[in-house]
């Protein structure tokens, strides 16, 4: 039987939860059976999962979430072919246009009236995963390290990266965007295939409830409410 080709895949982390797990039961995802059963004819070598520690103050109203990503992030480490490559996350006091009500005595007020002052916020940005991303798929297309580099992010701040590539190299770049909403950036890109991340695919690719870590042996579970 002749062997597959093989693929690496770069995921934005920030962008697939926002775009493929937000809202639903499936955030414990397993990403190498994810991606595993994304891409059939392949054999998965490598999976780059890039992210940034959350910070408490980023969302006041759910203080539990910085617990459970590191929870996930120790589950990953019962993969053996994912690499959690760290960014940085930025929280800052920042402002921002207050929403007026669109309609007065059932008018409806035009878009530009539809702000007031600005209010105090905090601004959370993720910085770095995307440089991250693009400057490893360019390394590893250039290096010749697997058949097919594959995407997992909507971001269209990549779509130079692809174009290089695709210009100075022979690689073969595939597409498997988070959002349901396709980029028309990266769409215009010249992909050898896009494949999109189905409901039925992550509910089939979930890391068991209970997960055995590798070198303390310790047990961790699932948090509750994912």
């Amino acid at each position: 039987m002749q062997a597959k080709p093989s693929a690496i895949v770069y995921v934005d982390a920030f962008n697939l939860y926002y775009g493929s797990l937000l809202g639903t039961e499936y955030k414990w995802v397993d990403l190498e059976a994810l991606f595993d059963r994304l891409l059939p004819d392949y054999k998965v070598k490598e999976i780059y999962y890039f992210t940034a520690q959350l910070q408490a103050k980023a969302n006041p109203r759910d203080p539990g979430a910085p617990l459970r990503q590191k929870t996930y992030l120790n589950a990953l480490t019962t993969l053996k072919r994912v690499k959690v490559v760290f960014g940085n996350f930025m929280v800052h006091p920042s402002s921002a246009p207050k929403r007026r009500k669109s309609r007065i005595w059932g008018i409806k007020m035009p878009k530009t009236w539809s702000f007031g002052r600005g209010v105090k916020i905090w601004k959370v940005e993720e910085k770095g995963s995307d440089v991250s991303l693009g400057t490893r798929m360019t390394l590893d297309a250039a290096r010749s390290e697997a058949d097919l580099y594959v995407m997992v992010s909507s971001d269209s701040d990549l779509a130079p990266t692809v174009e290089m590539i695709r210009l100075e190299t022979q690689a073969k770049l595939a597409h498997i965007p988070p959002h349901p909403k396709l980029s028309k950036r990266l769409n215009a890109c010249d992909f050898e295939f896009t494949v999109r991340i189905s409901r039925g695919a992550l509910r089939e690719s979930q890391l068991p409830s209970n997960v055995i870590l590798p070198k303390t042996g310790a047990v961790i579970s699932k948090p509750s409410g994912w």
